[in-house]
């Protein structure tokens, strides 16, 4: 295209040239366009991911904090248990 536009083709008009331009401006501009978008749609992803990401730690402090408390539960009980039949002797 851009060759046609810019060199002396023997077998073109002026008015051809003219609309040439044209055509070319409106893809450039196109082109212009979906790159935007195209960049858009990356940062729009990284967001995501990110979120999930932080979406996954939120989870794995839960289950860690899940993870300790059930521990502390069961020492808690097995101390109890043996509380309980220590006063019964």
């Amino acid at each position: 295209m851009g060759t046609l536009m810019h060199s002396d083709f023997p077998y073109t008009k002026q008015e051809i040239n003219v609309y040439l331009m044209d055509v070319f401006d409106h893809i450039s501009r196109v082109v212009d366009t979906v790159d935007t978008f195209r960049e858009s749609m990356t940062g729009l992803l990284e967001l995501q991911m990110s979120l999930k990401g932080d979406r996954m730690n939120a989870i794995e402090n839960i289950n860690d904090c899940k993870h300790l408390f059930s521990t502390v539960d069961v020492y808690s009980g097995i101390v109890w248990d043996e509380c309980e039949r220590s006063a019964r002797i």
